[in-house]
């Protein structure tokens, strides 16, 4: 926009001083009528002003309307007036401006109200002496009060931001960028636009899943995103506390969203939890002390009302007798370790045991123990056990098979001080002793009372026991069971007697989208959908037939489950009952896995077994299975067409292999657009392509064919025409053999090969010249220069008019190998890299192919594949030297080299025709043939002096010698 406005005030200057030219004084710029129409109705404020006094010359009625001035009022006060800088300022800025060391400015001038307004000024000289400054005035007030709200706006912003902790980012799914507020930035110590995988970094490992999930959730099922995780900070390595949250637009497939540096929060939070657990600490032991005042008052009162507190304990025994027989436990240790800890407390035990016994082995086993310590010293509860086994009275109880209470137990030795009462009682079952349970230091004395309750307890405990541990083995046999079914790689589903489900494990829920919560209870059919893949119909479900009948069911394929999201899964699954130990059918089960990957892989290598890679058409061994097939009299008339693809090894030999599958390829889908649904096409090999038309008369495939011709005529790949040859044959009559209609549809293939193969390869040699040409006219004027110039060379030489011929078709295709290699490099302006030279020192050997594969073309072939030959054998492409390089390429390699040298090239100026005829003398025996160079520059010296005057050359062939270009590998000698 600044240019705009200086290019307009250039222009009004340039207007002034056209108009005004010549005159010295500042009066003469301000009379005449033209100067006053530009000037005065000019709708931009313009000042002309002295430059050394600053004094207003004139101003224009937009001037005076801007100011409130009138123009003569104006034209009477010094810019100083109207200036808010110093007047040392002002004439400083003058100056600068004078001098054009600086053109714009932005000043404060207060207008005749006073008021102050900001303005932007453009201020040039006029005149050579610099006595005038041409000044442009734009108010810019509004703006810059509208960026300077802008400023403070954003500056408040980021103020907010960092008093709150809050940031905000979006995250553009397109290119998993990260873009960050400041705010942002300061919290995670990232940089705006990082990349996605730079915030994985510093996010600590066990949030990444949580975070990527939610993601997913939000984007796929509008799930809303609020998270919070730890990350450790990249500039300090402070791990920190953030709260994120954000919402998708799909529109953009970005998720914006902002995040909250909760760190301090989350330390407060703990700091408070820390607070209310040593308040709890505190409640507690103020509870405890009053918890041990009532307990003294109730062993007051306790004293008082003995006889009423033995009744009621009794009655308490009683009761928690009945409650541990009615005790439901899952394990039979469990169940042991409740009675004992029972029967420690209805006789007030400090401690006790149960030890499992074998009368046969008269061994011990020790089942369970308490975990009271009530015991002083260091004795565990398992020493005491052990001890209780090793004293005489304990034996007693084993040996007379009866209760043994010892109520003043006095220790022989150390290990057994702390035991001061105990009491040992064998249990037995069917009149074996199966156990024994002791309990020890009861404050009173163990009496009658405790042997009854205890003995009561343990019989009815053991009557009991057998059947519990039958009902825990089958529980645990029933959830090993389930167990493993919920653990196995397929789907599985069980169903109670009634459909209904009873376990569906986490792969089927993955692939119904039934979660186990949902699924539970559900009708079996709600669950599990299925329809048969082909008609989509709804098949019956599995599981009724296999409860009705009660035998097993399976089906693999074609079936498709149908889960609740509306995915679509192929599916193979087996069912089978459930029985009770009766053999009555009291579920089913359901087993299923996803094979819809196998499926595809199965599809794709029967396609692949079928179908060509590379045209996508049906291959070989399909089509003679299919030629097969349709030899039936259903299929008559069957029609066969052979096709072979014109020059496609002269392609991939010009080109490369990439070009010509493109040719293959192009090929296939012009046939594959005029063919019908019902015509099977085949790649038969290589180069050819076979057509099985059933029910089509020999009229018809011949038009088919003329379609296929037709239609490839309209196709180029790289410039060059597509063209084949077809031959076809039809089977009328059953008993002709299929195989001889092939062979004669064959047989007219070859035969129409043989009348277009010349033709068609020199087709195709005009159309990569005229390809070549069209891409680079420099090249097309270079050749015909070349052609003409080597045909001179050849009359001068005395060569016959047959040889003088071959130089110029020599000449012109000379190059025709450039029609593969990059424009780029043969347009390049600077150095070849080594691979590039690699490139343009093919043209030779591709331009030899090209024409070798046109009949009568095999010895220009050969000309052209030696024109870069040189006569020290330093040439290339095979280094031979002297005259085992043909004249007609000796002759040609000169003519080129010179109009190489005399033409403009990208990479450097043309030279003049005496330095490239004194460079071409230079190279005798060294590029070129000494025998004939004399001549030939004598005869070059005459073409030139009869050509003078023609335009002067572009572009050419960079044959020139070696001494006229850079060091090798970046010679241009191509």
């Amino acid at each position: 926009m600044w240019w705009d406005k200086r290019k307009a005030l250039f222009t009004v200057i340039g207007i002034l001083w056209s108009l005004f030219l010549g005159s010295s004084k500042a009066s003469s710029l301000v009379d005449g009528d033209f100067w006053e129409m530009v000037f005065q109705r000019h709708g931009s404020i313009m000042l002309l002003i002295d430059t050394e006094s600053g004094q207003i010359v004139n101003a224009n009625e937009a001037a005076a309307a801007f100011y409130g001035y009138s123009v003569e009022e104006l034209q009477s006060m010094s810019i100083q007036r109207i200036h808010l800088y110093s007047p040392d300022d002002v004439a400083r800025e003058r100056r600068a401006a004078a001098n054009e060391e600086r053109n714009y400015f932005v000043f404060p001038h207060r207008l005749a109200n006073g008021e102050i307004r900001t303005v932007e000024v453009h201020s040039y000289p006029v005149d050579e002496e610099q006595a005038l400054l041409f000044s442009v005035i734009t108010d810019i007030t509004a703006r810059v009060a509208a960026e300077q709200e802008l400023l403070e706006t954003n500056a408040r912003l980021r103020r907010a931001e960092m008093i709150t902790g809050l940031g905000s980012w979006e995250f553009r799914l397109s290119d998993d960028k990260l873009f960050l507020s400041e705010g942002a930035e300061k919290i995670l110590g990232l940089v705006s636009g990082a990349p996605l995988p730079d915030l994985y970094q510093i996010t600590l490992p066990q949030y990444n899943t949580l975070r990527e999930q939610a993601l997913q959730d939000l984007i796929e099922e509008n799930i809303p995103y609020d998270l919070e995780m730890k990350l450790e900070r990249v500039e300090d390595g402070a791990i920190i506390d953030i709260r994120s949250m954000g919402e998708y637009d799909p529109t953009t497939n970005s998720v914006f969203g902002v995040l909250l540096d909760i760190t301090e929060q989350k330390a407060a939070e703990r700091a408070l939890a820390l607070s209310n657990k040593r308040r709890l600490y505190s409640l507690w032991g103020f509870a405890l002390a009053q918890l041990l005042i009532i307990i003294v008052l109730i062993i007051n009162i306790l004293q008082r009302r003995k006889a009423q507190q033995e009744t009621r304990q009794n009655l308490q025994r009683n009761e928690s007798l009945v409650r541990i027989l009615q005790h439901s436990t899952d394990s039979a240790e469990e169940l042991l370790d409740y009675a004992l800890t029972e029967s420690i407390t209805l006789t007030a035990s400090a401690l006790g045991y149960i030890y499992l016994y074998n009368e046969e082995t008269s061994q011990f086993t020790l089942n369970t123990w308490s975990h009271h310590t009530q015991l002083a010293g260091t004795v565990t509860d398992t020493d005491a056990a052990d001890q209780l086994t090793h004293i005489a009275p304990w034996e007693d109880a084993v040996r007379q098979r009866q209760t043994v209470i010892v109520n003043d137990f006095v220790a022989k030795d150390s290990s057994k001080r702390n035991l001061t009462r105990f009491m040992t009682l064998p249990i037995f079952d069917q009149g074996k002793i199966v156990a024994v349970i002791g309990l020890a230091n009861k404050q009173t004395n163990y009496d009658d009372m405790d042997i009854w309750q205890v003995t009561l307890l343990m019989n009815g405990l053991w009557a009991s026991l057998e059947r519990k541990r039958s009902e825990i083995a089958l529980k645990e046999e029933k959830e090993r069971l389930r167990t493993t079914l919920l653990s196995v790689g397929n789907g599985v589903i069980a169903t109670d007697r009634h459909g209904r489900v009873e376990i569906i494990n986490e792969v089927a829920q993955h692939l119904t989208r039934w979660s186990g919560t949902e699924a539970l209870g559900q009708p079996f059919g709600q669950v599990f959908k299925i329809m048969d893949e082909k008609t989509r119909e709804k098949r019956e479900n599995p599981l009724l037939e296999v409860l009705s009948s009660g035998t097993p069911k399976s089906l693999s394929n074609h079936t498709l489950l149908a889960s609740k999201s509306g995915g679509e899964r192929a599916i193979a699954y087996s069912a089978a009952p459930i029985r009770n130990s009766e053999g009555e059918v009291t579920g089913a089960v359901l087993v299923f896995r996803d094979v819809t990957e196998e499926q595809m892989r199965v599809e794709r290598i029967e396609y692949l077994s079928y179908h060509d890679q590379l045209t996508g058409l049906y291959n070989r061994r399909f089509f003679e299975e299919k030629l097969q097939n349709f030899d039936t009299d259903e299929y008559l008339p069957l029609s066969i067409v052979m096709a072979d693809l014109n020059a496609l090894k002269l392609v991939n030999d010009t080109f490369g292999h990439a070009v010509g599958d493109q040719l293959l390829r192009r090929t296939a889908q012009v046939m594959k657009r005029v063919c019908g649904e019902k015509d099977i096409i085949a790649r038969w090999g290589g180069d050819e392509f076979v057509l099985l038309l059933p029910k089509t008369t020999e009229q018809e495939a011949e038009e088919k064919a003329k379609r296929i011709q037709e239609a490839l005529q309209t196709e180029t790949v790289e410039s060059m025409p597509i063209s084949m040859a077809l031959g076809w044959h039809t089977k009328t009559d059953s008993s002709e053999d299929v195989s001889a209609v092939f062979k004669k549809a064959e047989n007219h293939m070859y035969r129409a090969k043989l009348f277009q193969g010349s033709g068609i390869r020199s087709e195709t040699i005009q159309a990569l010249m005229v390809a070549l040409y069209e891409t680079n006219q420099r090249e097309e004027e270079h050749s015909k220069r070349v052609s003409l110039l080597s045909q001179h060379l050849g009359r001068v030489l005395g060569l016959s008019d047959d040889e003088i011929k071959e130089l110029a078709i020599t000449g012109l295709f000379h190059d025709i190998g450039k029609i593969a290699i990059d424009e780029a490099i043969l347009n390049k302006p600077g150095r070849l890299t080594e691979d590039e030279w690699t490139e343009i020192i093919r043209h030779p050997e591709v331009g030899y192919r090209l024409l070798g594969a046109v009949q009568d073309m095999e010895d220009i072939a050969s000309y052209v594949l030696a024109h870069h030959e040189r006569w020290d054998g330093l040439g290339y492409p095979k280094g031979i030297q002297g005259k085992e390089i043909p004249l007609q390429s000796r002759i040609v390699a000169i003519a080129d080299a010179y109009d190489a040298m005399v033409s403009e090239r990208p990479y450097r100026k043309s030279l003049a025709k005496q330095q490239a005829i004194a460079e071409l003398g230079k190279n005798a025996g060294k590029q070129f043939d000494p025998e004939i160079l004399d001549t030939c520059i004598r005869a070059i010296t005459i073409w030139d002096e009869a050509t003078a005057g023609f335009e002067p050359r572009q572009g050419g062939d960079d044959s020139a010698p070696s001494e006229c270009r850079e060091t090798q590998p970046q010679i241009r000698d191509f």
